[in-house]
Formats: structure tokens, sequence, C-alpha cells
């Protein structure tokens, strides 16, 4: 739980020594480069929480608390929604069912 407003963005400039020298970011590189990305959010309070230009495909919601007060800022990326699940109704022998199809 954050008691001050918070906020967590990527820095799109890369990020210098006290020396002059620029940090060198490729200690794991990989094929995938996603920037900035969170993983998961379960258990955090996010009242205060504003995430600004960060990758958030596979993140975690689920367990969040607060969710409706996560302010979203900037460039975040998102995974693609579900498939829908599409509901019938069928009355068999005077009870009600409802199955996913």
């Amino acid at each position: 739980m954050f008691e001050y407003p918070l906020t967590i963005a990527a820095e799109a400039d890369p990020l210098v020594l006290a020396n002059g020298l620029q940090l060198a970011e490729d200690l794991c590189p990989s094929a995938y480069d996603p920037g900035v990305r969170v993983a998961s959010l379960r258990g955090v309070d996010a009242a205060h929480l504003v995430l600004a230009d960060l990758d958030l495909w596979e993140c975690l919601f689920a367990g969040t608390v607060h969710l409706d007060q996560l302010r979203l800022e900037g460039a975040c990326t998102f995974n693609t929604a579900p498939p829908a699940v599409h509901w019938r109704r069928w009355l068999i022998s005077g009870v009600e069912r409802v199955t996913g199809m």
C-alpha cells in the first residue's frame, strides 16, 4: 500500500553514470525487448499508483485492491482481450440451465 502517490515510469533516455559513461543495459539480452515491464500487481493497493509508458502485456492484475483508482499514462501496452464466451439458456424439464459455449 502506497501512502502517497507513486509513479512508475519508463525512461526513454539511456542512464548515464556520474563519470559521463552510459550504463550498459544489455545484461540480459533477449529476442523480445519490451522495454520496462510490470509482471504483477497482485496484493498491491493501487489507490495512489500511476503507471506510465510501461509494458503491461503479461501483467497479472488479479488480486489488486482499488484497481479502479489506478492511473495509466503515456503508451502502456496490453495483451489482447480473451475470446468472448457466448452464453445460451436452455430449459430442460422445468429447470433452467446456463451453459457456456
